[in-house]
């Protein structure tokens, strides 16, 4: 059963690049897929919005080799229109796997597009703990990347573009995911997000976000490293004491 809301909600766009792959994925798993949704920048209406790489997610009966051998002959032929490789999952998977990927799931959650079927993360419960834990992991990961990249480029200026372009593309779900522990709104626009988990955690960094960071890194790669590093870490102390509720 479709979705028109889940349609409505896209762009024109992408909605019309999206809607031939889950006609086609729907007529070839026929009732083991379960429901479908387009997420990440793609499903997004504000200023972060990016239909460069669509991204979206498949949820089966049960998680089948099969279904994989499925679906993988239609990538070529969708993968020319942006869409990236699908992520095939199933309910019980999501349920059992909450703990594990939190923030992932917290994310998809929060930014998703029901074109199909059921809606499998409308009442998906995410435990504030699992999720503190793993905000606190990924930027503690995320500085050790940002200085081995550092020590990688030798603070030439072209490699440590590259650093700063690669470290942002997530950076903006660990926000979603910390504001959400402090009970704060989420605007799902990165940069109003930044600045609203600066204010609430009176930071005394700069906050950062991938428009600003990538609209001028090239001209000036180290300042943005700076910036990027002096955020994060401050951040890190911050979730490292947080009490979730």
């Amino acid at each position: 059963m479709n979705q028109p809301e889940g349609w409505d909600r896209l762009r024109p766009d992408v909605r019309d690049r999206v809607r031939p792959f889950i006609t086609d994925v729907a007529g070839a798993l026929g009732e083991h897929l379960v429901g479908a949704a387009v997420t990440g920048k793609a499903a997004l209406q504000g200023p972060d919005f990016d239909a460069g790489r669509i991204e979206t997610i498949l949820v089966c009966d049960e998680l089948s080799v099969r279904h994989v051998e499925i679906v993988a002959p239609m990538g070529k032929k969708h993968g020319k229109k942006g869409l990236a490789a699908p992520l095939i999952l199933s309910a019980t998977y999501i349920e059992e796997s909450k703990d594990v990927f939190p923030l992932e799931f917290f994310n998809i959650k929060l930014i998703r597009a029901t074109v199909h079927g059921r809606d499998v993360f409308a009442d998906l419960d995410i435990a504030p703990e699992d999720l503190r834990r793993q905000c606190e992991r990924e930027i503690r990961t995320f500085l050790i990347r940002l200085r081995q990249g550092y020590l990688s480029s030798a603070g030439e200026g072209r490699a440590l573009e590259e650093v700063v372009r690669e470290a942002s593309v997530n950076f903006g779900a660990i926000v979603r995911g910390v504001l959400h522990l402090l009970r704060a709104d989420i605007a799902l626009d990165e940069e109003k997000d930044a600045r609203a988990l600066r204010e609430r955690l009176n930071l005394a960094a700069q906050p950062v976000h991938a428009r600003m960071l990538l609209g001028d890194v090239r001209a000036h790669p180290r300042e943005n490293f700076e910036k990027f590093y002096a955020f994060a870490h401050e951040l890190s102390g911050h979730v490292n004491d947080l009490k979730p509720t």
